[in-house]
């Protein structure tokens, strides 16, 4: 798609300590059938699936989609390290789901 840039969703704060993470992005594979359920600002949860180096999103307790982006191993080393995240829906489309990912940070969003 010449002339069109995805930037948007590959932002990230990389440098940024884990405290102060935030990645714009977009789910991969995300389930269609959870995916119908939400609806922008919902708040997903952002966990390690147990035994994988794979980072999920999830709604409800139910796999949203896959995080897959360029910043995706300083989140699961800060998320190993104890700090707690959270994604807010920023627009659904289609089978499309952007997201900003965010540290839980003093009690925030609880």
């Amino acid at each position: 798609m010449a002339g069109h840039s995805f930037g948007p969703f590959l932002k990230a704060s990389n440098t940024a300590p884990c405290g102060e993470q935030f990645i714009h992005t977009q789910l991969s594979s995300p389930s269609e059938q959870v995916l119908g359920r939400i609806k922008k600002n919902d708040i997903l949860d952002i966990r390690i699936l147990e035994g994988k180096q794979i980072i999920i999103a999830f709604y409800e307790d139910e796999i949203v989609g896959v995080i897959i982006n360029k910043d995706v191993i300083k989140l699961m080393t800060c998320m190993l390290q104890g700090f707690k995240f959270f994604a807010v829906v920023r627009s659904i489309y289609g089978g499309m789901c952007a997201v900003t990912i965010k540290s839980l940070v003093d009690g925030e969003n609880e």
